[in-house]
């Protein structure tokens, strides 16, 4: 199985990683975590067209965290979506101004991730060189034929850009 399993009485320190803790209400009937649950959350990319891309091209423009976390905070807007996690395991994961919230379906579970918790996962998983798929990857090569330099991505928006104008895009931060 992908990912590592906590038991929920492991000890708080051992659970803390780059993609967050496992410091969330739990019921007794919630023996084990998924660790990694914001990685798997995050890893398609936001809700809009191309947004994967975007958020790879951010990470490969922007060096300030703090910007990088604002950029994604309207990247990935507000609404949601139903995730199933590599345990199984089903929930619902909700975007809006605070952050990434993962509830898990017929369990009282519920956490919150930060915007700059979220910005620190989807680094590492670059980092990583987990974030794109090999076809990912692929796509992303080909985009850069035509282009000096990676254009800044607007959130939500067309990417890369299809003129010249579009290649001067700013962020809104």
């Amino acid at each position: 199985m992908p990912g590592t399993v906590l038991r929920v009485n492991a000890d708080p320190g051992d659970s803390k990683q780059e993609c967050g803790d496992m410091t969330g209400q739990m019921t007794i009937f919630d023996f084990l975590v998924l660790k990694d649950e914001l990685e798997e959350v995050i890893r398609p990319g936001s809700m809009y067209e191309g947004g994967k891309m975007r958020i790879f091209a951010l990470y490969q423009a922007e060096k300030d965290a703090k910007k990088r976390a604002k950029w994604l905070c309207n990247e990935y807007g507000i609404g949601g979506r139903t995730v199933v996690f590599s345990d199984g395991r089903r929930g619902f994961v909700d975007f809006n101004s605070k952050g990434a919230t993962v509830w898990l379906f017929n369990s009282d579970y519920r956490k919150t991730y930060k915007w700059s918790e979220v910005e620190k996962c989807i680094g590492k998983l670059i980092r990583d060189g987990t974030y794109l798929s090999i076809g990912d990857m692929a796509k992303w090569d080909d985009l850069w034929i035509d282009f000096d330099n990676v254009p800044y991505p607007k959130p939500a928006y067309r990417y890369p850009p299809e003129g010249k104008e579009d290649d001067k895009q700013t962020t809104g931060i």
